[in-house]
């Protein structure tokens, strides 16, 4: 009888384990639900684009609302860099800190 309590304890720690290893492996990037996978995508998508990709942009997602700061040539370039992080998955808000040249 004490057999089975002990076989289901050792098996919810083993699953425990298995589960906080793959944390350890996740990579950010991969997982852009993670504020730091969010913000890796966002700038990503930022440099990829040849509109933004000129300008001098940093962005920071933290709990959904991304910070974008840096310089802007003009209100186009402005407002596609906006456009793009709007578009990027676990952006729900743009904060928009950026100064025109």
């Amino acid at each position: 009888m004490k057999t089975l309590p002990r076989l289901l304890i050792c098996t919810a720690a083993l699953a425990a384990l298995a589960g906080c290893a793959e944390l350890q492996r996740s990579n950010i990037y991969a997982d852009p639900v993670s504020s730091d996978g969010v913000t890796a995508e966002a700038q990503s998508r930022l440099s990829g684009d040849p509109m933004t990709a000129r300008a001098t942009l940093i962005v920071r997602v933290d709990n959904g609302t991304a910070v974008l700061s840096g310089m802007v040539r003009d209100e186009a370039t402005r407002q596609r860099a906006i456009s793009i992080l709007n578009g990027t998955p676990g952006v729900f808000a743009v904060d928009d800190r950026t100064i025109r040249q």
